[in-house]
């Protein structure tokens, strides 16, 4: 009986140990690790629904090859969940994720979601959609003072998003209603 009741004190104090060592690689707890993942699940199910509910003008809508090509260009938190969303369908065309490595591959996106870059990084990615159809977004703050299309961003617990009317008027992109229902507008807020 004796030696049971060791064993089950030695189990336990492996398990709590584990638990310690396991919480100190995983660096935070398992409530924020479980937020972190809906925010993310969040933030790819907003992508899906701007392409959803977005309209490209003829010639640049992936029509012809039958994608909507969303390019990721930087690292973004949300990157590994991307997948669930690559090939669904959008209308009579599927979404496509891609990952850029070059300034040079953008004019052949539809959607841009752009990472936390440098400054100067950042207003050469903008640069090059500047005459190209591209919805641009990001949860980076004051993404659209730097001229993004659609900025993510946090209202006390909620995620929500914002989207500079004028620019994706601009650049010949059409949201549905349904869409800016549920957007903050600001107009014309690039610097």
């Amino acid at each position: 009986m004796r030696r049971r009741k060791l064993n089950n004190t030695w189990r336990t104090l492996f398990f709590l140990w584990g638990v310690a060592i396991g919480a100190e690689v995983m660096g935070q707890p398992p409530d924020k690790t479980a937020q972190t993942a809906e925010e993310e699940d969040l933030k790819v199910a907003f992508i899906y629904n701007f392409a959803k509910f977005s309209t490209w003008p003829p010639a640049a809508d992936g029509g012809e090859t039958g994608v909507i090509r969303a390019c990721v260009y930087g690292r973004i938190d949300f990157q590994r969940r991307l997948g669930v969303i690559d090939g669904q369908p959008v209308g009579a065309r599927a979404l496509q994720v891609s990952y850029l490595s070059n300034v040079t591959e953008i004019p052949r996106c539809q959607i841009l979601i752009v990472g936390q870059l440098e400054t100067d990084v950042l207003r050469v990615v903008l640069g090059a959609t500047q005459t190209f159809p591209i919805l641009t977004v990001s949860d980076r703050p004051d993404f659209l003072a730097h001229g993004g299309a659609i900025e993510i961003f946090h209202e006390g617990p909620r995620l929500r998003f914002k989207v500079d009317f004028k620019r994706t008027q601009h650049i010949g992109i059409k949201l549905s209603s349904k869409m800016l229902k549920l957007a903050i507008i600001e107009e014309g807020v690039a610097e």
